[in-house]
């Protein structure tokens, strides 16, 4: 058995440890969901982590088991479909023809500051007086990247580091500022390397992308068409970064591919896609990453009962 499902089912089963468990979480858009189902079953059940870090919607979705709340608000999900926004008299979260427009069609601003904040709130005073490690990355306009801790700061500087890890070129901020940080896919989708070196002896990384994905590769025909044209005429630089981002993530899974400390979580089959906004799809995306961490990461049957925060959902869509 792997080292690191080793451990995981020893803290299921409450044995002591000298371990340092890092939990990081790769991007990837609305597949965030994948971590959340994961990650939510592990609050239920108690599995603690000692270092936590992410990128983008992976590093999200990591803020809300790092921040100590309840498992309910995974259910932040109905704030990003086609619904979303919309239920409260706001614009929906991503909008595709705000790009044929030239304008971001993701609200990032309302997502952290509104769903993030009062719908489904994120425990933004706890993230920062943390007593363990948090980071997400970032990426500088030169390519470089940047570990934005945020345990130790404040609840603005967490809001501020959440905007930064999701802020895709062009999707989610106009691509000619030349005044913000970018989305940490762009550098350091993985940050492996980082976990290690805040002290992990054992590293976790969830990687909402399905083998299925991975071995397929390509770029989706939306990024093609309607993106990337768009962001290499306006932003030439952080285009090349934004097509080097899979080769820069397929480098970090091969050099710890044979590293007894790091295991990598992938589902078999994800069907879920970057930019998905149908809340079916993303409810099931959610119950097939907890079902895959019950079954491989703890090796169990069958995990808890859904939260009751989910139940309304999953009844609508018939699911669970």
């Amino acid at each position: 058995m792997h080292q690191v499902l080793e451990l995981l089912r020893n803290r299921l089963a409450g044995k002591p440890d000298s371990a340092r468990l890092a939990i990081v979480a790769c991007g990837g858009g609305q597949r965030w969901v994948i971590t959340a189902g994961i990650l939510t079953l592990f609050q239920q059940l108690g599995i603690p982590a000692d270092i936590y870090g992410g990128t983008s919607g992976g590093g999200l979705a990591t803020l809300f088991y790092a921040d100590g709340g309840d498992p309910n608000r995974a259910m932040v999900l109905r704030c990003l479909t086609r619904k979303g926004f919309a239920r409260d008299g706001k614009d929906v979260f991503i909008q595709k023809r705000r790009l044929l427009q030239g304008r971001p069609p993701m609200d990032l601003e309302g997502l952290i500051h509104q769903a993030f904040t009062i719908h489904q709130p994120l425990l933004w005073e706890n993230l920062a007086r943390s007593d363990k490690p948090i980071f997400l990355t970032a990426t500088a306009r030169d390519g470089r990247s940047i570990i934005q801790r945020l345990d130790g700061t404040t609840p603005d500087f967490c809001k501020a580091a959440a905007i930064n890890t999701s802020r895709l070129p062009l999707l989610a901020h106009n691509p000619t500022d030349q005044t913000v940080l970018w989305d940490g896919t762009l550098s350091n989708d993985a940050p492996v390397a980082e976990a290690l070196a805040l002290g992990a002896t054992h590293v976790l990384v969830i990687d909402p992308r399905g083998l299925n994905e991975t071995a397929k590769g390509g770029r989706p025909l939306a990024d093609r068409v309607l993106m990337e044209p768009q962001l290499r005429q306006r932003a030439p630089d952080l285009y090349q970064l934004w097509l080097n981002r899979r080769s820069n993530y397929r480098a970090t899974m091969a050099h710890y591919q044979d590293d007894a400390r790091v295991y990598w979580c992938q589902l078999p089959v994800v069907k879920v896609s970057n930019n998905t906004t149908a809340e079916h799809t993303l409810l099931q995306g959610l119950l097939n990453g907890r079902a895959h961490g019950a079954e491989v990461l703890l090796g169990m049957k069958q995990g808890p009962a859904y939260p009751t925060g989910w139940l309304p959902a999953l009844r609508e869509h018939r699911l669970g």
